[in-house]
């Protein structure tokens, strides 16, 4: 039986810790940044669906030069 409120790394965390983690809570979804565990944010299940989608849409991607989600 898997524990459901276990930590889970983003599947694009990085060997240096540059991480987000997430699990189930009370609220819905929790959030954290590996680097600071103690820090959380809490939102709704439909909440993180909306973000997750977003960020694979690529609407959330840094656009500063010279970084690597820069667009042309």
């Amino acid at each position: 039986m898997t524990n459901s409120r276990v930590w889970r790394k983003a599947g694009g965390s990085d060997a240096h810790g540059q991480c987000v983690e997430v699990r189930p809570s009370t609220v819905g979804v929790a959030i954290r940044d590996s680097k600071d565990p103690g820090s959380q944010l809490g939102m709704s299940a439909g909440t993180w669906a909306g973000l997750v989608q977003a960020v694979r849409a690529g609407r959330h991607d840094l656009r500063h030069p010279g970084h690597a989600g820069e667009h042309a």
